[in-house]
């Protein structure tokens, strides 16, 4: 199996060990995860903010799966910032669900962050692309990673996306990422596995329908 790695983003990576191939960007500390651990919500808390997530049924194919999801106080993990501050002054919660194509080597995550206003959501989707962890079991190799165009989402104020390609002794992947601003609700995508595995097309298509689900 492919080594993946699972990010998440609220403050905002978060290792699990196997899910997106990414180089270091940031690295949290152990004081950091432990942050996190701290943070996490209580069962019914954590289960209404999983609702605003897409899952297996909102996906093309009959094997998707989840894998992981969780829930924690956004703005808890990750370096201090002032959005992120008022986002836990807030006690407002981020979502996170990991999927995984079975047969297929392909995985996907989305996370949902809402924060305090639509300008502080818009300055943590800045922050993104600075604020990945590495895969401290990862096996591959980014040998090329370019920002691309945000992908066109109705009514969103900003987006961002990312592509690395990738590879290992298994052969060459790809991990394509997305970003965008819902009014204050930051949501991040990663889409991964075999080369040309994903399109930027079919992840939009995914990508919109997250965005129909916060607005539900």
């Amino acid at each position: 199996m492919l080594a993946r790695l699972d990010a998440t983003w609220d403050g905002f990576w978060y290792l699990r060990g196997a899910h997106i191939p990414g180089k270091v960007r940031y690295l949290m500390s152990w004081t950091g995860r432990l942050k996190w651990a701290a943070s996490r919500v209580p069962k019914r808390t954590a289960d209404a903010q999983l609702m605003r997530l897409i899952d297996a049924s909102d996906l093309e194919g009959a094997n998707w799966r989840v894998i992981d999801e969780r829930a924690w106080t956004t703005g808890t993990t990750g370096p201090d910032s002032a959005w992120a501050a008022r986002a836990k002054a807030a006690g407002l919660i981020t979502a996170w669900r990991s999927l995984e194509e079975q047969n297929n080597y392909r995985w996907l995550w989305v996370q949902a962050s809402p924060l305090a206003s639509p300008e502080d959501a818009r300055e943590a989707l800045r922050s993104a692309p600075q604020r990945f962890l590495t895969n401290l079991r990862s096996e591959v190799t980014v040998v090329a990673a370019t920002d691309v165009e945000p992908i066109a989402i109705s009514d969103t104020s900003a987006g961002w996306a990312h592509e690395q390609r990738t590879q290992s002794r298994r052969g060459d992947g790809e991990t394509l990422y997305c970003g965008f601003v819902l009014g204050s609700t930051v949501a991040v995508l990663s889409a991964s596995g075999l080369a040309d595995s994903w399109s930027w097309t079919e992840l939009g298509e995914v990508a919109r329908k997250q965005a129909e689900r916060l607005t539900q």
